[in-house]
């Protein structure tokens, strides 16, 4: 007899966190910093518990030609140059072989700093940035397989970083080059991240599932929150309606529009995921749907699961 899938576990409704009534939590939710302009920091949504830092939008405003770099992946990354594809699908889920392998194939050179906290992925730099309590794990799994507290968790970061680096090497699809002060700005933002998220997403499961690492509470939380997107478009409802809390794609999708929206910005998020023109409602769709076929599991028991990120409205 076929063996009962594992599901994300349910949500812990004892520890919501208390956000106040006009301030929209940084989700999965972040702690909430002052905006920056276009080219500082930003914050990317993490967990209540979490506070990861962005840097993923950060245009040379110096003028100077981007640094260049020795090698595909360089730096703190060298090492990642000579995992081969037979190491990387033994160690990996496919999301994160896939992405790691089309990298260091690529002609592009690509920096890789190990340290801070979070993670991010520089446009113009073509820096990835990445805490080293989550990369360190991966290379010790990848060399010595030590399965690292962290690593599930880092293994997701890496993978998120890493799809914003092929949108703009592979596919040659990012916010950089467009006007801030646009729409095209923004919906170009939020592609590449429903992007990553979904990824990031998808990676934890593959590596849960098929590679026996726990993916942690951060990404169990996300994954909920894509199944929650998925149900609720299935019962014909709005996903912007959900619990922001409990939801971190919802979160994330208000967080990133408000962070990266200009005073010229004439469309809200719900114009923006209501024009089928722009591609974002096709993503949402499609994204939400990949996570939900990486179970077995019936709708009924993922219903239950992922219930508190099912909006009603």
């Amino acid at each position: 007899m076929e063996s009962r899938p594992e599901t994300p576990m349910p949500p812990d409704h004892s520890k919501k966190p208390h956000w106040p009534a006009t301030r929209l939590p940084p989700h999965p939710a972040t702690v909430v910093q002052p905006k920056r302009p276009f080219g500082g920091l930003l914050v990317r949504p993490p967990h209540p518990a979490t506070v990861v830092q962005r840097r993923a939008y950060e245009p040379n405003l110096s003028g100077a030609p981007p640094r260049v770099v020795q090698s595909k992946f360089d730096l703190d990354g060298t090492w990642m140059q000579s995992v081969d594809d037979t190491t990387l699908l033994a160690k990996f889920g496919s999301t994160t072989a896939a992405l790691w392998g089309a990298l260091r194939d690529h002609k592009a050179e690509i920096g890789i700093s190990s340290g801070g906290s979070g993670g991010g992925w520089n446009f113009s730099t073509r820096m990835l940035e990445i805490s080293t309590s989550w990369f360190n794990p991966i290379k010790e799994y990848v060399t010595n397989g030590t399965k690292a507290t962290e690593l599930g968790r880092g293994i997701a970061a890496l993978t998120h970083e890493m799809s914003h680096a092929h949108d703009q090497i592979v596919r040659k699809e990012s916010p950089w080059g467009a006007s801030k002060d646009t729409d095209a700005f923004v919906i170009a933002v939020l592609k590449t991240e429903l992007r990553a998220w979904m990824k990031e997403a998808r990676s934890a499961r593959e590596n849960h599932k098929d590679k026996s690492i726990p993916p942690g509470d951060d990404n169990n939380n996300l994954i909920k929150g894509w199944l929650g997107v998925h149900f609720t478009l299935k019962n014909g409802k709005n996903v912007l309606k959900a619990d922001v809390y409990e939801n971190p794609v919802v979160g994330r999708l208000h967080k990133y529009f408000n962070d990266n929206k200009s005073a010229k910005t004439t469309s809200t998020l719900a114009d923006l995921l209501t024009a089928s023109s722009n591609g974002l409602a096709a993503d949402l769709t499609s994204y939400a749907q990949q996570i939900r076929d990486k179970f077995t599991s019936d709708d009924t028991t993922l219903r239950q699961v992922a219930s508190a990120a099912i909006s009603s409205s």
